[in-house]
């Protein structure tokens, strides 16, 4: 049982599946975006204070449902910024060219690794499988 957690919103105990919060609070938080994004459609381009004035609906909620691509910035006045160099973005939480270079240095990183490891299996020689290990020790004794 060990898919049991508390729920984030609530603190209810309920049975993990996906998301942290209890099948109650994910209900109220597709009301909460349905109000948003019904509110966008009607009033396109108001901020997002406004936006949680007029619907009730927290402020880093709806910049949540604009992180996970649910909503469009575009559709917000202020919308969303780049986490990293603070452009304007659509959607998530880098521009394209922030997160084009944490791909490429998450790949430098990868093949540095892999070289590494490479490496250091050639210091080591090709080594013994433990069968061969095994056998090496019983011939031994």
């Amino acid at each position: 049982m060990n898919n049991l957690r508390n729920c984030a919103e609530c603190g209810r105990l309920f049975v993990f599946v996906n998301r942290n919060i209890c099948p109650a609070c994910i209900e109220k938080e597709e009301e909460m975006y349905e109000r948003v994004r019904k509110y966008l459609k009607e009033n396109p381009g108001v901020p997002i204070q406004e936006v949680s004035e007029k619907t009730g609906v927290p402020e880093e909620k709806i910049i949540r449902f604009l992180r996970e691509g649910r909503l469009e910035a575009t559709s917000v006045a202020g919308g969303l910024t780049c986490e990293s160099c603070g452009r304007p973005i659509k959607m998530g939480f880098l521009c394209d060219s922030c997160r084009e270079q944490v791909a490429r240095e998450m790949k430098e990183i990868a093949g540095s690794s892999k070289l590494a490891a490479s490496k250091e299996k050639e210091r080591r020689g090709r080594g013994m499988f433990i069968a061969d290990r095994i056998r090496s020790e019983q011939e031994r004794k």
